[in-house]
């Protein structure tokens, strides 16, 4: 693709005041899919739990024998630190993502008109625990929550009605339940998201809605919910975006990772005594802050695009020069810097785009000013990034890019990321030496 070529319309950019509101809605969705969550029961004639003295502690039947229920044998908080200590943390997401902790739980009143045979006390659960919210570049939130049961047909049960749950959203949506005086939601509807199979038992769908405001700026809005069980555990991502869907590939590989956090962990059966498990030190993300640049080649979410920069030639004037005989050489005092970048674009499964449509790169030295590849270019060069290229989901782009520069900032040179189009002007950085 060059940049001549026809691009398919894209919804116009919204306001910052529509997007603040965006983040407000995506709030309440997030709080109304929790709570629901929290309250997934298995099969709808299941009896009432038994009164049995604990937290939400009932036995889940069939029509064979019930599960016993055991008698605690641990003060019941240890279930609810042992979830806790099985979420996922902000190192679990990629370079750059952030957490924000959550205001705490509101009331699910609206379940019991929209949802009545889906509210109510969870069946078999022991120990509950989420996150707060997790963010990224762009507008994408994505959260979880996770809770411990009795055994694991009780877990397994949990994710049962993940799309009876997601259904109800939708019709909570268009009942105009999170409207307010300056945006409304309609149009919501539901549909399976093909997904990785994680644990026992995992299930996926995806609320497509569309979002007013009074003065007519608009945008499509998407939710993932995914439902997964490992053991006797249980937990749900919940997932949002907007203009496109929560890229996928990166919900699978969240859902991956908290599937194999819950089996390193051997939870033991209900009422035994355990050891929680050793928390992982946080470390300083990477790839945020000029001063804790991505190592090259460490991978780094833009938008829509992963990079790497795979590797750099500092003095590449001897390359640029031998590769056209018209090039000039460097000025005095500078030469030509080489960095060697892969792209591969996630932007879901119907989407295309150009690496050049969506993220910028810039370098920059020691001397503190900013190197951008066409006004600072080095000539034709060996295998140029063709950066026009339409890519589809999956694709990658790999080549050369090239500054002219000071010599005196090859030692410290780094790159920078920028997406073309977004509203927290964030930036990615990546070291450009060893």
């Amino acid at each position: 693709m060059n940049a001549n070529d026809t691009r398919p319309a894209r919804p116009r950019p919204v306001t910052a005041a529509l997007s603040r509101r965006l983040l407000s809605v995506a709030a309440s969705l997030l709080l109304v899919i929790a709570l629901i969550a929290a309250c997934s029961d298995s099969e709808d004639d299941a009896p009432p739990p038994p009164d049995n003295g604990g937290d939400d502690v009932a036995t889940p039947v069939d029509d064979e024998e019930p599960t016993p229920v055991p008698t605690p044998t641990i003060d019941p908080d240890t279930e609810n630190d042992l979830a806790q200590a099985l979420l996922l943390t902000v190192g679990d997401f990629p370079s750059g993502w952030t957490e924000e902790p959550n205001n705490g739980s509101e009331s699910d009143s609206e379940l019991d008109e929209y949802c009545p045979e889906l509210a109510g006390p969870t069946l078999g659960r022991t120990g509950v625990a989420e996150t707060g919210t997790f963010s990224g570049t762009g507008f994408g939130e994505a959260s979880q929550e996770l809770a411990l049961f009795v055994d694991e047909r009780a877990a397994t049960a949990a994710i049962d009605d993940i799309g009876d749950l997601a259904e109800c959203l939708a019709v909570m949506i268009n009942a105009g339940e999170i409207d307010d005086l300056e945006v409304r939601a309609f149009d919501a509807s539901v549909s399976p998201v093909s997904f990785v199979q994680v644990g026992t038992r995992a299930e996926a769908y995806r609320i497509s809605l569309h979002i007013e405001t009074r003065d007519g700026e608009s945008a499509d809005m998407y939710f993932d919910i995914v439902g997964a069980s490992t053991g006797r555990v249980a937990f749900s991502l919940l997932a949002w975006d907007i203009f496109s869907p929560f890229p996928t590939h990166t919900l699978e590989d969240l859902a991956t990772r908290a599937a194999d956090k819950i089996e390193a962990a051997n939870i033991p059966p209900f009422g035994e005594e355990f050891d929680l498990p050793t928390p992982t030190p946080t470390l300083e993300p990477i790839g945020v802050s000029r001063s804790s640049p991505a190592p090259i080649g460490t991978t780094v979410v833009v938008g829509n695009w992963e990079i790497v920069v795979e590797s750099v030639t500092p003095d590449a004037t001897s390359e640029v020069l031998a590769a056209n005989q018209f090039n000039d050489p460097p000025q005095d005092g500078h030469q030509f810097f080489i960095a060697t970048i892969s792209a591969t674009y996630f932007g879901g499964e119907e989407e295309s785009s150009s690496f050049s449509f969506d993220v910028s790169l810039q370098a920059l030295g020691s001397s503190a000013v900013a190197y951008r590849e066409h006004e600072h270019r080095c000539g034709v060069i060996p295998d140029e990034l063709d950066a026009y290229r339409e890519v589809f989901e999956g694709g990658t782009v790999s080549g050369n890019i090239c500054w002219q520069i000071e010599s005196g900032d090859a030692s410290e040179l780094v790159m920078f990321a920028e997406e073309m189009f977004s509203f927290d002007n964030g930036r990615w950085w990546f070291a450009l030496y060893e």
